[in-house]
């Protein structure tokens, strides 16, 4: 797909049409990230740029075979290729994974200081700092997947002030939700059949939310670091953990567990997010680039490429023979139970008020947009899909073209 600049975009038009998508855009005019310069490229129709080579450092704390390392690549690819095809300069995403860089615990940190340009990162291993972002963490809340947990997390940036002061230090690139937190026990402890079999098993969790659930239905709430999880469970320092499918296939949990319940406990708030003053350095097309595939473009690409590993990893678990079942109606009901939840929420909501928030106020607009979504992602997975498949979905041309309209590119 080929891309140009229209020349003599109205300004105003480009403001409000940027204001519609999600926390991406950026313009020069501002230092708000905002997208309300118009993009009008060279009188003479020469592409502008003068053969400078901009680079982008990101920071990523998962392996280089994650899903975190395969997005920021393609994302970079396509911010590389933007610039390639439509200006004289270039411009390199470099990606460091592993946490070569920055751990987990230090990318939003390395962003904000300008120590690194851009980082993926996840909002648990920062409990406390984003409260209101946990929500996306918090068990029973209705989201069930990675697609449904990026657009409520994009809507609650957007519509609820006190979440996007959160992050207001940082431009959004975009948060996006991460695929089900699923419940695994070793092959020692057994299968999790029976709401006595949850009492006193020690569990890893990830997120102050979650560990609510977890300790509600009767469990102990060990927290662990995602690349602690392995050793935790070999060492039989816990039993049991609430990993997302794709943690179970970054980090190889495969050989020490033996039996993992298809119930989504929870999904995961994570983030992409760039340093305000290296977007403020760049010129307008360098910003162009970064913009159009920011935002709900972003997010949404995000959503689906971890959503994909719930088929991929479940059939590399099972070729494994870890035995993957679904809890009886008995047991679902009891950690599904009207006391379960009124427990946990109000408990996250309480948590909410010790931070000087309007807790329950908060809480009620995060579930009001949870039940925006809940027709529309109710069988998400109903149907199988790849990561090849996004460039060509209804939702990535629809969000790119949002994207386009707003800064004043044509898509040819």
């Amino acid at each position: 797909m080929k891309l140009r600049k229209i020349l003599a975009l109205v300004m105003a038009m480009a403001m409000c049409l940027a204001l519609l998508t999600a926390c991406g855009g950026g313009g020069e005019t501002q230092n708000t990230g905002s997208g309300t310069e118009t993009n009008t490229g060279t009188a003479d129709g020469t592409l502008p740029g003068d053969g400078t080579d901009y680079e982008i450092i990101v920071t990523n704390h998962d392996s280089e075979i994650s899903k975190g390392a395969q997005f920021m690549d393609d994302l970079g690819a396509l911010m590389s290729d933007y610039v390639a095809n439509n200006s004289q300069d270039t411009l390199t995403v470099t990606v460091f994974n592993g946490g070569s860089l920055y751990g987990g615990g230090e990318s939003f940190g390395a962003v904000e200081a300008g120590n690194a340009d851009m980082a993926w990162g996840a909002a648990a291993f920062y409990s406390g700092q984003f409260p209101i972002s946990e929500f996306i963490q918090l068990p029973l809340n209705g989201i069930n997947s990675a697609q449904m947990g990026s657009k409520v997390f994009m809507d609650m940036a957007a519509e609820i002030p006190d979440a996007a002061a959160e992050w207001e230090t940082v431009k959004i690139i975009a948060l996006q939700g991460n695929c089900p937190g699923i419940l695994s026990t070793t092959a020692a402890y057994g299968k999790i059949e029976t709401a006595d079999d949850l009492n006193g098993l020690q569990f890893r969790t990830a997120g102050t939310t979650a560990g609510l659930w977890v300790a509600a239905v009767g469990m102990v709430p060990v927290t662990v670091s995602t690349s602690d999880t392995y050793e935790y469970l070999e060492k039989n320092i816990v039993n049991g953990c609430m990993n997302d499918w794709h943690n179970i296939d970054c980090f190889n949990l495969y050989d020490v567990i033996g039996y993992t319940m298809d119930y989504c406990v929870s999904t995961s708030p994570c983030f992409i997010i760039m340093n305000q003053a290296k977007y403020d350095s760049f010129p307008q097309h360098i910003k162009d680039a970064i913009d159009l595939y920011s935002g709900a473009y972003a997010a949404d690409m995000a959503g689906w490429y971890w959503d994909t590993c719930v088929f991929t990893t479940a059939a590399e678990m099972e070729a494994a023979g870890i035995e993957i079942y679904e809890p009886s109606e008995e047991l679902l009901a009891f950690m599904t139970s009207d006391d379960i939840k009124n427990q946990v929420h109000s408990e996250y909501i309480s948590y909410l008020d010790s931070y000087g928030l309007d807790g329950q106020a908060i809480y009620d607009q995060c579930m009001a947009i949870v039940d925006k979504y809940a027709a529309e992602y109710a069988n998400v997975y109903d149907t199988e899909f790849a990561i090849e498949d996004w460039a060509t979905s209804d939702v990535a041309q629809a969000d790119l073209q949002a994207n386009a309209d707003a800064l004043g590119i044509t898509l040819e």
